[in-house]
């Protein structure tokens, strides 16, 4: 249980809306947490940039991610769209839980092998 007001889990994987309604996060949140640990693992970096004299939180509010393709253009197209499209800022457009983005990442690769 959280008092009103906090917020769980680490900044830098953090979506946005689990800092404005963590109470109520929804498995679309998970959705851009793994997709930021996709990102650090593929290209090193995080998603957003959190200089060290800016706040984080004000990072997770006001920034949007960096497409993955900026940080390491070596990285598939089709792959690359499935991580950006997961980063999302608005919910709605995002995928709505991981199986629905397990499947993209499937047909992402199925379509570099091609």
């Amino acid at each position: 249980m959280t008092a009103t007001g906090t917020a769980g889990g680490t900044f830098h994987f953090m979506p946005r809306e689990q800092l404005t309604n963590f109470k109520y996060v929804h498995p679309v949140s998970d959705v851009w947490s793994i997709a930021a640990t996709f990102y650090k693992m593929l290209t090193g970096k995080l998603p957003l940039d959190f200089a060290p004299n800016r706040d984080p939180l004000e990072v997770i509010l006001r920034d949007e991610p960096v497409p993955v393709r900026q940080r390491d253009a070596g990285i598939p197209p089709p792959l690359a769209e499935v991580i950006d499209r997961a980063l999302l800022c608005d919910t709605a457009k995002r995928y709505q839980d991981a199986v629905e983005m397990k499947a993209a990442l499937q047909r992402a690769l199925r379509a570099k092998r091609a």
